[in-house]
């Protein structure tokens, strides 16, 4: 019902999302400052092609308003249930960024780089991702002409391959006998140096610490949480109290 009631009209989430964005390119284009963000970048493209008109930017702006917000979702929310369930890892991340706070090396809200010099708040970003990619499903591909060798194996052109990343990343050949556990010292023992740069990343590494120096987070009924797979993994029944914390 919420995904058909947004085309037959019994709610109106799009539509929100739509007018958001209508007033965001409005707003833009009464101003003209050459700014180069999302909505700048398109007008840019307008310019170039005429035939690319309000509209479809206002509908590109609304898509990139909630497309992919339920797998960053459930990438935060599997962070966050661990993070509840191990108050150790907490400790850790709160010595951390209240130390920086501190220090005057976070801003309120802190800004995407300052995020990026937290190295525990990005090992736990990257565990908590590893444990709860958010996409379920395989991802099937087609195998190119002429074939190709898959793990060892021989695959004919032509043959649907594919791999899930829920699974890949629990299995112990490739973690260790600990693939299961939330442990974010793994990545602050890792040689490699692994970035991320997408908006998603973004979001978390400014929602994380925003949200947990402002409020104490408690876990309301933990066993009843549970995960539900399909092309997606949600994650259900994540009940949380939240307590507002003193200033640090």
């Amino acid at each position: 019902m919420p995904i058909i009631g947004n085309w037959v009209g019994l709610n109106d989430r799009h539509g929100k999302f739509f007018d958001m964005s209508e007033e965001e390119v409005e707003s833009w284009k009464r101003r003209d400052r050459g700014e180069k963000d999302i909505v700048g970048l398109l007008v840019d493209v307008q310019r170039k092609k005429p035939e690319l008109n309000d509209n479809d930017i206002k509908y590109m702006m609304s898509t990139n308003i909630f497309a992919g917000s339920d797998t960053t979702s459930t990438s935060l929310r599997g962070t966050m249930l661990h993070l509840l369930r191990n108050p150790d890892k907490m400790r850790c991340l709160m010595e951390e960024l209240e130390g920086k706070m501190a220090r005057g090396e976070l801003s309120d809200p802190p800004t995407y780089d300052e995020t990026m010099e937290c190295p525990y708040l990005q090992a736990v970003m990257y565990e908590g991702v590893r444990l709860y990619p958010a996409i379920g499903s395989p991802l099937a591909r087609v195998v190119p002409e002429g074939g190709m060798y898959v793990d060892g194996r021989f695959a004919p052109e032509g043959t649907i391959v594919g791999s899930s990343a829920y699974i890949i990343n629990r299995l112990p050949q490739v973690w260790g006998p600990d693939a299961n556990e939330f442990r974010p010292e793994r990545w602050l023992d890792s040689k490699e140096n692994v970035s991320a740069l997408n908006l998603s990343w973004l979001e978390m590494s400014k929602m994380i610490p925003w949200l947990l120096l402002r409020y104490d987070l408690t876990l309301v009924d933990g066993d009843k949480v549970y995960e539900e797979y399909g092309f997606l993994v949600f994650i259900r029944e994540l009940q949380v109290v939240l307590k507002r914390r003193a200033r640090v």
